[in-house]
């Protein structure tokens, strides 16, 4: 009889991070741009948060939510008490929760109804699984050679408010559930920034209602600490992360640095961060890939907050950025015709 192996082998675990690409990836329109014409133009509750509205309208439209949040946080002086800046935090959220609603439930009509299933659970799986694809040929095999032929263990955190991603990994049998880390739009929807810091020197005193409001680890906390702890641990104890359209922003700064930890902490650690690029590369100047890739990690790490690191630490090689390259392409622009097609 055959010696039984009593080593068992050490479990690989893989962390997606998600963030608002991901949404924007499957043609949901669901930036701050998307709803901010709508909102200003809506009624106003209060001559509060008329005044507000006027305000926002001055500003440029931001590119992320991030730096709506920021934005937002720029605009906390404005107001006499914080009754009025919460006032008008719950107004533009209700605005913002309705508009993510209809385009979530817009993308569920087309993944049931429209798109072939079969596709669906193509791209996931591939996604998930070859994630690493879309990496130089050496950064490939680094990633690979830290996979190694252990078993996986796949899990998610989520950025977004919206299930999409929850719906999707139905067609993977992964069986993992994400983390909503800043809530879902069916409950506990968290608009916000970082910090108290990150107000700016607010004239009037922040009380625990303010930070519940509008400062995001404060109201996880409060909340749902478990669900705090499981995402700092998902991190943590996590071999290699992806990310997938995380924008890295500075209202999520406690992840940011976790994510700065996490790398430091060890050298076998790789991060793989996809994000959104609209360039068109020529394929056989891979040298112009290599250079992108090299400027994405240097505003990638000063957005870790990289200055802190010291000569005696270098992640740089830690760190993999694909340039033209999509690991989500579902393609759902195209009807169920065009994709039985290709």
């Amino acid at each position: 009889m055959e010696k039984n192996n009593l080593t068992a082998k050490k479990r690989c675990n893989i962390l997606f991070i998600i963030g608002n690409g991901f949404d924007l990836g499957l043609g949901m329109k669901t930036r701050y741009s998307d709803m901010y014409s709508s909102y200003i133009s809506s009624p106003s509750p209060s001559d509060t948060v008329r005044k507000f509205k006027l305000a926002i309208a001055r500003d440029k439209k931001y590119d992320n939510w991030s730096d709506f949040e920021m934005g937002m946080a720029r605009h906390a002086h404005m107001f006499d008490s914080e009754a009025g800046f919460i006032e008008c935090v719950r107004d533009f959220k209700k605005h913002m929760v309705a508009h993510l609603k209809e385009e979530s439930n817009r993308m569920e009509d087309i993944i049931y109804n429209t798109f072939p299933q079969d596709k669906i659970q193509s791209v996931i799986f591939s996604a998930i699984h070859n994630f690493e694809d879309g990496l130089i040929p050496n950064d490939r095999r680094t990633v690979r050679a830290a996979k190694g032929d252990n078993p996986v263990s796949y899990s998610f955190l989520s950025f977004n408010y919206t299930y999409t991603l929850d719906t999707l990994l139905q067609f993977s049998r992964i069986g993992s559930v994400p983390v909503h880390i800043h809530g879902t739009l069916n409950n506990d929807v968290i608009l916000g920034v970082d910090s108290i810091e990150q107000l700016n020197g607010c004239p009037y005193p922040t009380t625990r209602k303010m930070q519940r409001a509008f400062i995001k680890p404060k109201f996880n906390e409060a909340y749902d600490s478990e669900r705090l702890e499981t995402a700092r641990s998902m991190i943590l104890n996590s071999d290699i992360i992806c990310s997938y359209g995380f924008s890295y922003g500075e209202s999520d700064e406690t992840w940011l640095e976790l994510i700065l930890q996490w790398l430091i902490s060890d050298s076998r650690h790789h991060l793989v961060a996809y994000q959104f690029d609209d360039t068109a590369y020529d394929k056989f100047n891979s040298d112009i890939l290599m250079d992108a890739e090299e400027e994405k990690k240097e505003m990638l790490l000063k957005k870790l907050s990289a200055p802190l690191l010291t000569d005696d630490v270098n992640i740089l090689n830690q760190v993999h950025i694909p340039v033209g390259y999509d690991i989500f392409n579902f393609d759902f622009s195209k009807s169920s015709k065009e994709i039985a097609m290709v």
